[in-house]
């Protein structure tokens, strides 16, 4: 995003997706940086009440050396936080799975409930993969690419070929409002809506954003 106005419309939108209703059953109310800043004490709490959250993962296997999709043979497998198995697929596509929504990541709309989940793919001549923090939302916003690596040699069995452990990527807008949530409990500014120059704490027009409730969607 580019240039000075783009970035203090984001935050303007991610604080604002910062906050919880005071009406809504368990959200925390909303806190101003500059309250947040002079208790002296964490208050960090979730962005809302959580629930569950259905949606679809898109799944794709790539090859993680150059890129490449199309890996023959591939099954998945998509499992919840408590262990619990939500999704066995063979081959590239989408896989419908309702999981707990995450306090750390869920918002009001735009963003939304977020779940978390974890994914595991399979594939001939190919190392097993374990994606972790793959998010599943109402609204796919990102595909979930899974990298998988060649066997260092398919006919030995060894350590060279144990699992290959990645973090799912994260689109920028959870990120960001993410961040704006935080960055007002810290009572600063996000580094993404400030210049290099500028001091971190946060201005009464940006508290006075922060401090705005906005209804959580519904679960």
């Amino acid at each position: 995003m580019g240039g000075r106005r783009g970035c203090r419309a984001i935050l303007a939108l991610a604080l604002t997706v910062s906050g919880c209703a005071a009406g809504t059953p368990g959200a925390p109310a909303a806190r101003s940086p500059a309250a947040v800043a002079g208790s002296g004490t964490a208050t960090a709490q979730p962005h809302c009440t959580p629930g569950i959250v259905s949606g679809h993962v898109p799944l794709r296997a790539v090859n993680a050396d150059d890129g490449s999709a199309a890996i023959a043979g591939v099954r998945f497998l998509v499992v919840a936080e408590n262990g619990d198995v939500l999704a066995r697929r063979d081959g590239d596509g989408s896989v419908a799975v309702s999981v707990p929504a995450s306090g750390f990541w869920s918002a009001p709309d735009p963003i939304g409930p977020v779940g978390v989940a974890t994914v595991f793919a399979f594939a001939p001549g190919y190392r097993d993969t374990i994606e972790e923090g793959v998010r599943v939302t109402r609204q796919p916003i990102l595909l979930t690419p899974v990298p998988m690596l060649p066997m260092v040699n398919p006919a030995r069995v060894d350590d060279a070929n144990e699992p290959y452990v990645v973090t799912a990527t994260v689109h920028h807008l959870y990120v960001d409002a993410l961040d704006a949530h935080y960055a007002a409990e810290a009572g600063v500014v996000p580094s993404f809506a400030r210049q290099p120059a500028e001091p971190i704490v946060a201005t009464a027009s940006a508290a006075a954003t922060a401090s705005a409730a906005t209804p959580c969607p519904p679960h």
